[in-house]
């Protein structure tokens, strides 16, 4: 067991194991990448599946039905920093019922102003002028997300149980930083061949 131990280039596990894990959380968003992107537009007439690649203003925003909150603990002191909003989930209409959308803290204020302007266009005013751009993937909710999504459209938009559940699972629009990711997937396609070869070459040596 020892003289296996020697045998194996412990920088070369290292790359390996790195880039095996850097391929792991990009290669499916990387793939996304590469499909030709769908706009909002079509989002909300109903062409939306998971795994769909999406860019572009959105153009109209329902209410929030969930936030996610952070907050920093120190152990050593036990202190915690006060908590604050980093993401934001907001509920988008489509021609077949309602889909999620994920907003991050930088574009909150927008969001916002763009759900109270939707309202005012679905009161008979004018047509949302607020600027929330977003590039994104189409993912499944997770299923603590799904169970405040459709709650929120049981106890506020009047759908009823079986009406929720006639939706399926519910679809998230994710903002992802294709360029970031494809950038994190090389470096991991590269990680993992340096890492191989290394292991490679430290095994024939010995």
């Amino acid at each position: 067991m020892r003289n296996l131990w020697h045998k194996i280039s412990r920088p070369g596990l290292f790359f390996l194991l790195l880039g095996a894990m850097l391929l792991y959380m990009s290669a499916a968003d990387t793939l996304t990448s590469f499909k030709t992107p769908k706009s909002f537009e079509e989002v909300i007439a109903g062409d939306v599946a998971i795994g769909d690649r999406i860019e572009g203003q959105v153009p109209f925003l329902l209410d929030s039905f969930a936030v996610e909150q952070t907050w920093t603990e120190n152990r050593s002191t036990g202190s915690v920093t006060p908590k604050k909003n980093s993401r934001y989930y907001y509920i988008l209409p489509t021609k077949d019922g309602f889909v999620g959308l994920s907003i991050g803290s930088a574009s909150a204020a927008e969001a916002r102003k763009l759900v109270d302007q939707s309202y005012g266009y679905l009161a008979g005013g004018k047509e949302p002028t607020a600027e929330v751009t977003v590039e994104a993937r189409a993912s499944r909710m997770a299923d603590d997300l799904a169970a405040m999504f459709l709650d929120e459209l049981t106890s506020s938009y009047g759908l009823s149980d079986r009406e929720a559940d006639a939706l399926g699972a519910p679809i998230l629009i994710e903002p992802r930083s294709f360029m970031t990711i494809r950038i994190f997937c090389a470096a991991g396609a590269v990680f993992t061949v340096a890492g191989a070869a290394l292991l490679w070459r430290r095994w024939r040596m010995f």
